[in-house]
C-alpha cells in the first residue's frame, strides 16, 4: 500500500517543530529549561530509534546527552525508504537540509550581533568598575550575559564584581559556570580562591589556587602570592579569634587597650586629650595580640572615622593649629606601632579610601614649626610599611608612585630633617620589580634632582649613598639603565662625584658613586665613548700597585672593564699609564672577582694594542692565561682564550704554546662548553694555534678536533 503523502509531510513538519523546541530550549540561558530540553532531546532520539538500530549504536560515544545525535538523518532515511515515496521524500529530505542551513546561518549571524553587543555592553560594565560602582558594573555584566551565555570572561568579570559586593557564593556559581565555558580559565580558579578566602575556607581556596598550575605552570610565582594571600588572611582570622577570647577572659591589656579607644572616640574633646590618647595606644601595642585587638575595635580607621583627625586630612595643612598638628603626629606614631611586623594592619590602613592621597597632601604641603614632626611621623609610617616584600606591594597597589618618588626627592634635597626617611623609602621601594616597571616612562622626571643631589653630597653623604642604591635598583631594568647611560648630565654629575670623593676619607660614598657607574657603563653608548678615557683614568688612579680585596679596586675595574672593549682611546690610555702589568698583577690575585675583572680589562688591551701584547708575553703572562683555561668558571675561560689568540700575533707565543696541552684544554671547551661565546672565543683560538704553528694542528688531527673546530666556526661571524 502507498504512503500517504500527506500524512508524510504532516509528519514532517512535526518533527521539524518538536527538533525547534528542544533547539530552543537548549539555547536556553535559564537552567531548569536547559535541563528540560536536554532530556526531550533524549527521548526524541530514543523514539525514533528501531531495535536493530538501537544494537548497532551500542559502541558509539555518547554526547552530553547520553545518545548520538547522528542517528536524526539516519532515522530520516529508514523512514523514506520505508514509505517507498522516492521523489517525495527525497524533496522532503532536501527542503529539511534547506531549512536546517538557513537556520543554522541565520542563528550564526544572530550569534554575530549578540557577541558584539555584549563586548560594548562588558567594555561599560568594566568602565564602571574601574569607577568603583559596583551596583552598576553589575547590571553591565547582567546585560551582556544575557546576550551571550558561553563567555568565560563575561562570567569572571560579574564574579570579580559580586566579590567586591559581598556575594561570594553567588560569586562561585559564576566561576563554575565559566569553567563550563572554558575549563582553562585561570581568572575563574583565582577568583574561586578569592571568594574562599572571604568565606574562611582557607583550604578550597588553596586547593583553588593551585589548580592554576595545572593550567599554566609557569604561573608559580603568581600562585606564591595568592596563597601567601591565604596564610595572611588565615593567620589573621586565627590572631581575631584569638583576642576575641583573651578579651571576653578579662586580660588586662585586651580590655585596658579597647578601654581607651573607646574612650577616644569621644567628640569635642581638647587637643591635648586625644594626642595622648594615642601615645598611650602606641605604648600598650608591643605585642601581635595587642595590634590584633586594635585592627578588631576599628583603631586602623580612626584616621577617618575620629571627627579631629578625619577634619585634620581632609584641611589644608596651612589651616591646622599647633595642637591639631600634634594631635596628628601622635595618631600617625599610634599607626606606625599598629603595623610594624603586621601585614593585615599595613594593608587595611593604606587600602582605606583617600588616606593614602591625603598621607602625601601633608607631605608636599610647605608647612613650618611643628609639620616637622608630623612628616617626620609621615615618613617613619611610610618606612616602616615599606621593610617588607608584602608592605612595599601594599604602598605600590595603593599610593600614587609617581607622585610619592617626586615628593619623596624635593624632601631629600630640600630637608636635611626629612632626607635620611624619605631616601630610604626610595630605596626600600625599589627592590621590587613592580616598582622600576612603574618608574620607567618618568625616571627623566626625577633626575634632575637626582643630580643636583650629586653635586652637592658633601652635607649629607649617607643620604645621597641611599638614593645612589635606589638608582642602582632601578637600572636593573634594561630600559632605565639606558636611559641613564644616554644621559650626559648624569655622567657629569658622577664624574664630579668620582673626583671629589677619590681624594676623601668618605669610602662608603665612593663605593657608592662606583656602583653607580658600574650601572651606566653596562651599555655601550655614545656618551660611554665620550667619557671613557676620562673615567678609565680616575679608575686607574684608584687601584693600588698591588691586588686589594677592598670593593674599590673590584668597582674600579669593572668600571674599566664595561668601558675599554667600546673606547680604544681610553685602551691607549691605560697602556700608556701602565696598566698592563697592573693588570697581569690583579690577574694572579686570589680574590676571584678581581681575575674576572682584570682579565676582561686585559682582554680589551690585548685586542686593540700591539704594545699591550708584546707587555703580556714579556712579563710572563701567557702562562697564567693558560693556566685559566683549566677552572670552571666559563667567564675565565672564554676571556681568557680571547687573550691568548690576540696575543698569538706576537711571534713565538703559539710555538711555546705547542709544548704544552693547551690544544686539549681549548678542545673540551670548544666541545662541551655551555655558553656559545665561550666555545666561539675557544675556537677562536684552536684555529689561531693551529695556523701559527704545525705542532698544534698535529695536535689537534689526533684529538680528532678538526670537526668540532668546523662545527663551531659555523657560528662565528
Amino acid at each position: 500500500m502507498a504512503a500517504n503523502p500527506t500524512k508524510d509531510v504532516e509528519a514532517f513538519l512535526n518533527k521539524v517543530e518538536e527538533i525547534e523546541t528542544i533547539v530552543k530550549g537548549l539555547n536556553s540561558g535559564d537552567e531548569c529549561r536547559l535541563k528540560d530540553a536536554m532530556q526531550k532531546a533524549d527521548d526524541f532520539i530514543k523514539s525514533q530509534k528501531t531495535k536493530g538500530e538501537k544494537d548497532e549504536e551500542k559502541d558509539l560515544p555518547e554526547t552530553k546527552t547520553g545518545f548520538s545525535k547522528t542517528m536524526i538523518n539516519k532515522n530520516s532515511s529508514a523512514e523514506e525508504g520505508a514509505a517507498g515515496g522516492g521523489n517525495m521524500a527525497a524533496a522532503d529530505q532536501n527542503a529539511f537540509m534547506a531549512a536546517f542551513e538557513a537556520d543554522a546561518k541565520e542563528r550564526c549571524e544572530r550569534r554575530k550581533i549578540s557577541e558584539k553587543e555584549a563586548q560594548v555592553i562588558k567594555e561599560m560594565g568594566n568602565l564602571a568598575f574601574k569607577e568603583k560602582d559596583f551596583e552598576k558594573a553589575l547590571e553591565y555584566y547582567n546585560q551582556a550575559i544575557d546576550k551571550v551565555r558561553d563567555n568565560a570572561m563575561l562570567y569572571t568579570n560579574r564574579a570579580q564584581t559580586l566579590i567586591k559586593l559581598g556575594k561570594y557564593e553567588d560569586a562561585l556559581k559564576d566561576c563554575d559556570w565559566a569553567l563550563r565555558a572554558n575549563p582553562n580559565s585561570i581568572k575563574a580558579y583565582v577568583h574561586i580562591g578569592r571568594a574562599h578566602v572571604a568565606l574562611k575556607q582557607y583550604q578550597q581556596a588553596r586547593d583553588s589556587y593551585n589548580k592554576v598550575l595545572t593550567v599554566d605552570p609557569k604561573k608559580d610565582s603568581l600562585v606564591h602570592e595568592y596563597l601567601g594571600e591565604v596564610d595572611r588572611a588565615e593567620a589573621a582570622s586565627s590572631a581575631e579569634e584569638k583576642a576575641k577570647e583573651m578579651f571576653d577572659a578579662g586580660d588586662t591589656e585586651a580590655q585596658s587597650l579597647v578601654h581607651v579607644l573607646e574612650k577616644l572616640k569621644k567628640p569635642d574633646q581638647v587637643p591635648m586629650y586625644y594626642s595622648g590618647g594615642f601615645r598611650v595606644l602606641a605604648s600598650i601595642m608591643t605585642t601581635e595580640e595587642n595590634q590584633t585587638q586594635f585592627r578588631v575595635n576599628g583603631g586602623l580607621h580612626l584616621l577617618q572615622t575620629h571627627n579631629v583627625l578625619s577634619r585634620c586630612l581632609s584641611a589644608s595643612p596651612q589651616s591646622i593649629t599647633k595642637e591639631e598638628r600634634d594631635v596628628m603626629t601622635s595618631a600617625f606614631d599610634m599607626m606606625t606601632q599598629a603595623c610594624k611586623n603586621s601585614d593585615v594592619n599595613q594593608e587595611q590602613l593604606l587600602k582605606q579610601e583617600g588616606l593614602p592621597h591625603s598621607l602625601l597632601h601633608m607631605l608636599s604641603a610647605c608647612v613650618k614649626g611643628q609639620a616637622k614632626a608630623m612628616k617626620t611621623a609621615i615618613l617613619t609610617l611610610l618606612y616602616t610599611i615599606s621593610q617588607s616584600h608584602h608592605g612595599r606591594s601594599v604602598i605600590l597597589q595603593n599610593v600614587d608612585v609617581h607622585r610619592l618618588v617626586s615628593t619623596l626627592f624635593d624632601l631629600i634635597r630640600t630637608n636635611k630633617t626629612y632626607a635620611e626617611n624619605a631616601a630610604s623609602v626610595l630605596n626600600n621601594l625599589s627592590l621590587e620589580k613592580k616598582f622600576r616597571g612603574t618608574m620607567r616612562e618618568k625616571v627623566e622626571e626625577i633626575l634632575p634632582s637626582f643630580e643636583e643631589l650629586l653635586k652637592d653630597a658633601g652635607s649629607k653623604s649617607a643620604v645621597v649613598s641611599m638614593c645612589i642604591s635606589t638608582m642602582m635598583n632601578l637600572a636593573n631594568d634594561k630600559i632605565v639603565r639606558t636611559n641613564l647611560a644616554c644621559r650626559r648630565s648624569l655622567w657629569l654629575a658622577s664624574e664630579e662625584l668620582l673626583v671629589r670623593t677619590s681624594t676623601s676619607t668618605d669610602k662608603e660614598l665612593l663605593e657608592s658613586v662606583l656602583g653607580l657607574l658600574v650601572n651606566i657603563t653596562a651599555e655601550p653608548t655614545a656618551t660611554l665613548r665620550e667619557f671613557g678615557q676620562r673615567m678609565c683614568g680616575h679608575c686607574r688612579s684608584l687601584l693600588p700597585s698591588e691586588a686589594s680585596g677592598e670593593s674599590i679596586p673590584q668597582r674600579a675595574l669593572t668600571v674599566m672593564g664595561n668601558i675599554l672593549p667600546h673606547s680604544v682611546p681610553a685602551v691607549e690610555w691605560i697602556c700608556d699609564h701602565g696598566g698592563t702589568v697592573l693588570l697581569l698583577g690583579y690577574m694572579e690575585s686570589d680574590k676571584p672577582a678581581l681575575v674576572k675583572h682584570s682579565l676582561k680589562c686585559l682582554t680589551a688591551l690585548t685586542q686593540f694594542n700591539e704594545t699591550a701584547r708584546k707587555t703580556v708575553v714579556e712579563n710572563k703572562g701567557i702562562p697564567a692565561l693558560a693556566q685559566l683555561l683549566n677552572t670552571k668558571d666559563e667567564g675565565n675561560v672564554g676571556n681568557a682564550a680571547l687573550c691568548l689568540s690576540h696575543c698569538t700575533q706576537v711571534a713565538g707565543v703559539c710555538s711555546w704554546l705547542a709544548q704544552t696541552d693547551i690544544v686539549k684544554a681549548t678542545l673540551i671547551w670548544a666541545r662541551d662548553g655551555k655558553k656559545s661565546a665561550v666555545q666561539q672565543n675557544c675556537a677562536i683560538l684552536l684555529a689561531k694555534l693551529a695556523q701559527g704553528d704545525p705542532k698544534n694542528l698535529e695536535r689537534l688531527r689526533e684529538l680528532h678536533g678538526i670537526q668540532i673546530l668546523h662545527d663551531c666556526m659555523k657560528h662565528i661571524r
